[in-house]
């Protein structure tokens, strides 16, 4: 919990370092923005992979662990659109956000077409 306190501080001095900065360097403002997110998007991901590790296990010792893989890189790709399409949006890109976004969820969609498939399977052999 309390990485996440720091985490949160490095996003308030970042945002206003690039919010005092905005008005005289735009371009330095923008750096120091995709510097911030992009230290607090890597500290986040650090550890975030010990639970993937974790989650992984019990799923490997429960017998699903072919939807852990699909699950997770649903997952990843859901962070790494929303951080993208974020970006884009603070930098006054709103459009290629929002085709950022559906491409994303496009793309989580073709990811958990396997457990869709298969649930649909399922469901026909348990009404036959």
């Amino acid at each position: 919990m309390t990485v996440l306190f720091k985490l949160c501080g490095c996003a308030l001095i970042g945002a206003l370092c690039a919010m005092t900065l905005k008005t005289g360097a735009k371009n330095v403002a923008v750096a120091v923005a995709i510097f911030s997110s992009l230290l607090i998007f890597g500290a986040a991901f650090a550890r975030f992979s010990g639970a993937v590790e974790t989650v992984s296990e019990i799923m490997k010792e429960s017998g699903v662990s072919d939807y852990v893989g699909v699950m997770l890189k649903a997952l990843g790709v859901g962070i790494v659109v929303n951080t993208v399409g974020s970006i884009c949006r603070d930098m006054g890109e709103s459009t290629v956000s929002s085709g950022v976004e559906l491409a994303g969820k496009i793309e989580i969609l073709l990811i958990c077409l396997p457990i869709i498939t298969d649930t649909l399977s399922l469901i026909k052999e348990l009404l036959s």
